[in-house]
C-alpha cells in the first residue's frame, strides 16, 4: 500500500464514526438505503484512490462493517432495536 493510501485508511476511522452517528438518526427503515449509498460512495473514492480489486473490495468490506457495528452499538447504548 502506498503512503497515500495509508493515510486515506487513517482518516476513514473519523468519517466512519460520523457516518454511523447520522445513520442512527436515521428511521430504522430508511437504513438500508443509507447504507447503500454510503457503500456507492466508498467505492467510487477507493477507486479515485486506486484502491482497487480484492484488496478494495475486503477494504469496503471491513468499513462497511465497522459502519454497520458502531450503528448497532449506538442504537444499543440508546435502548433501540435497530440493526443496520
Amino acid at each position: 500500500m502506498t503512503p497515500e493510501q495509508e493515510k486515506y485508511i487513517a482518516e476513514t476511522r473519523g468519517t466512519v464514526e460520523r457516518i454511523a452517528a447520522k445513520i442512527v438518526t436515521l428511521p430504522v427503515a430508511g437504513r438500508p438505503a443509507y447504507f447503500a449509498s454510503v457503500r456507492a460512495n466508498y467505492e467510487e473514492v477507493f477507486r479515485e484512490k486506486g484502491i482497487e480489486g480484492e484488496q478494495g473490495a475486503r477494504w469496503l468490506d471491513v468499513v462497511m462493517k465497522g459502519i454497520e457495528a458502531l450503528v448497532q452499538d449506538f442504537d444499543q447504548a440508546d435502548g433501540k432495536s435497530g440493526s443496520a
